[in-house]
């Protein structure tokens, strides 16, 4: 089997086991676009006030990764090329270079005036704040 057919049925298969074990949450899909197929690790986790999506993006500039979200699916893609060195012969390089986009489904509307993105020492940390509606709301029952 080719590198680019065994790249796509992991693919397929990481799909297929995020839909299992979390099917009404988020969704992934992960492009394989020519690279070694790993896109960045990416961690999403939540507070009372804001989603929050973490990036693994070592040596990557911020003018190289583009992030836009449009009915509640975020994408985020960019672009690391390989840097050799002149006079350098390298036997193996597992370091992540090339093309990548992912996107995700997300659960709730977000306030997308509010929404921002840092990256710093190679981690892209995105903030999402929840829009007022989908906020929880603590009610104080009167007794009477």
């Amino acid at each position: 089997m080719s590198k680019p057919a065994v790249a796509k049925s992991i693919s397929n298969l990481e799909r297929q086991l995020n839909s299992l074990f979390n099917p009404t949450f988020f969704s992934t899909r992960t492009e394989d676009l020519g690279f070694t197929g790993q896109g960045p690790s990416i961690d999403i986790c939540e507070d009372d006030n804001n989603l929050y999506l973490i990036a693994d993006l070592p040596g990557f500039k911020s003018e190289n990764i583009q992030i836009r979200y449009e009915n509640r699916t975020l994408t985020i893609s960019g672009e690391r090329k390989h840097q050799e060195q002149p006079g350098i012969r390298y036997h193996r390089t597992e370091s992540f270079s090339g093309r990548f986009e992912r996107s995700f489904s997300l659960p709730l509307d977000i306030d997308v005036e509010k929404i921002e993105g840092t990256l710093k020492n190679g981690i892209l940390t995105i903030t999402l704040p929840k829009q007022e509606a989908v906020k929880p709301k603590q009610i104080t029952v009167k007794i009477n």
